[in-house]
């Protein structure tokens, strides 16, 4: 089984935004970003009931909506609360520094005091699901920010400072869509390394991961570049930096989706 992940253009209503890849660009963000860390994931239920706490300091939350979770929930941590969602009806942060919004129609965000007032856990708890059950037709990608509150000043009176040292935590949801992609066997990450290239032409370009493989960066839409190659005799150990997808590829989006197993 794979855990397939799809390359493309961000597209604007039925039609692709047109422009070329810069060939240096490519070479260095799509040989890295499919470079797999072995790590086994809990399998999904129908319904998850429990919440996963997004923490600060911590690494990212990364949730998946499926044929199989129909719903996932989380909570933000201790000194952190939930940046407020796009204005509008449907609307949803699609980046990490939630800057862009989308426009996600088949799934429903509530939120809601938690039931247990015990050891912690009295934060809100948020939830996003799909309506009536139905996964959409393209895969789709949806972010949350729980964040320190604000130290300007503006709060309210007789609240506890935040420790200065709170950072925001992010929470990254994948919707899969109604229909699995085929792997292309040149293109599954098993052991070592597989190098895949998107062009002009074909736009577009999908890759797996073997099951209970996490693709690093965690976060969609950032990858790793090749920022120094370190040389030590005749071995030598490539340092990789993070960056954002869309710094290196404008209008390019990275999204994961069910993997065809026929």
């Amino acid at each position: 089984t794979f855990w397939p992940c799809l390359l493309r253009e961000r597209q604007s209503g039925n039609s692709s935004v047109s422009f070329v890849y810069p060939s240096q660009f490519l070479s260095l963000a799509l040989l890295v970003i499919i470079t797999a860390s072995f790590v086994q994931q809990s399998a999904g239920s129908k319904a998850n009931s429990q919440s996963i706490t997004c923490e600060s300091n911590a690494s990212p939350v990364v949730l998946r909506i499926t044929s199989k979770t129909n719903e996932v929930k989380f909570k933000c941590g201790t000194d952190l609360q939930l940046r407020a969602n796009p204005a509008g009806s449907n609307k949803f942060w699609g980046n990490a520094a939630c800057t862009k919004e989308v426009d996600a129609s088949s799934v429903t965000f509530t939120s809601s005091p938690s039931p247990a007032k015990v050891a912690g856990n009295k934060g809100t708890e948020y939830s996003l699901a799909l309506k009536n059950s139905s996964l959409p037709l393209s895969p789709f990608t949806v972010y949350f920010s729980c964040d320190p509150p604000s130290t300007t000043g503006v709060g309210e009176t007789g609240k506890a400072k935040v420790a200065v040292s709170a950072t925001t935590c992010v929470v990254q949801v994948s919707v899969f869509s109604q229909t699995a992609v085929t792997v292309p066997e040149t293109n599954k990450c098993t052991t070592g390394q597989v190098t895949v290239a998107v062009t002009s032409k074909s736009k577009s370009v999908t890759f797996g991961c073997s099951e209970g493989a996490t693709l690093k960066p965690a976060l969609l839409d950032h990858v790793f570049i090749e920022k120094a190659t370190e040389r030590s005799g005749d071995a030598s150990t490539v340092r990789g930096e993070e960056v954002v997808l869309q710094d290196l590829v404008p209008n390019s989006s990275l999204v994961e989706n069910a993997a065809n197993t026929g």
